[in-house]
């Protein structure tokens, strides 16, 4: 979205969410969720720690100290092939990992700072950093896979309002 409707016109990516609310995005970043799994399987207390890893990430590196807000992950069960070759690479060893594969993350880890206008009449904004877990994206525009994304987010509930 660009024109009157953006206070930034063209130098900021915004969209509606599906309150109605206009935000702009200030600070994205992605990654792949399990970049750093060098060998083995994911596992249910491998999942948790990405996604504390993300939350961690958010709040100390992005732009401002607005509040952390996570669109809950969607799992995936492992493919049969996956736990079949899991089976397979057991046999005759002693892992230190045994149990076998979780769900899945979806593979990309994305984290957005989004601004607003206020939310209180005494403020000059309102923002609130989001983290969470995507199918790639590479191909559509990043304003349409962040707006399909983020736009049910709890703005007025989660958001806090600022003073520049």
């Amino acid at each position: 979205m660009t024109g009157a409707d953006n206070p930034f016109g063209e130098s900021r990516i915004s969209f509606r969410l599906a309150s109605s609310r206009l935000v702009w995005v200030t600070d994205f970043s992605y990654s792949e969720t399990y970049a750093s799994l060098l060998d083995g399987w994911p596992r249910e207390d491998l999942n948790e720690q990405i996604i504390e890893q993300a939350l961690t990430y958010a709040a100390a590196h992005m732009v401002s100290p607005a509040p952390v807000y996570m669109i809950p992950p969607a799992k995936s069960p492992v493919p049969q092939d996956v736990l079949a070759a899991y089976e397979r690479s057991l046999q005759g060893t002693q892992r230190l990992y045994s149990r076998p594969p979780a769900s899945t993350l979806s593979p990309i880890r994305c984290i957005a700072h989004l601004e607003s206008e206020p939310m209180s009449d005494l403020f000059d904004g309102s923002c609130l950093k989001v983290v969470w877990f995507e199918q790639p994206f590479f191909k559509a525009p990043l304003v349409a896979m962040l707006a399909a994304s983020l736009r049910d987010i709890p703005w007025e509930k989660n958001a806090v309002d600022f003073i520049n």
